[in-house]
């Protein structure tokens, strides 16, 4: 992973050009392999666009209901449990 991640600079970052770190990353993965973590629904239909499963946090404005009804695979309600966030990213 370490090889993929070195060239992703955060758009944000002195000299990154307003880069898409996501693109990025993505271009050496499947859409099969790749999880997409957003929490809007346009973020949810991207990724079911994209061809990508979604795991939705509904720690926006947006309700678990909401980011279930645009179809995210996974809804969870924040990132505290580490260890499920884990399963769901891996398979």
């Amino acid at each position: 992973m370490r090889s993929r991640a070195e060239g992703i600079l955060h758009r944000n970052s002195p000299g990154s050009r307003r880069r898409r770190p996501w693109l990025h990353c993505c271009r050496s993965s499947t859409p099969e392999s790749a999880v997409l973590v957003g929490d809007t629904p346009s973020d949810v239909r991207g990724g079911l666009a994209a061809g990508v499963r979604v795991v939705a946090v509904a720690t926006g404005r947006t309700t678990p209901d909401e980011l279930r009804a645009a179809g995210a695979a996974e809804v969870v309600n924040d990132l505290a449990d580490t260890d499920r966030m884990l399963r769901l990213l891996t398979g």
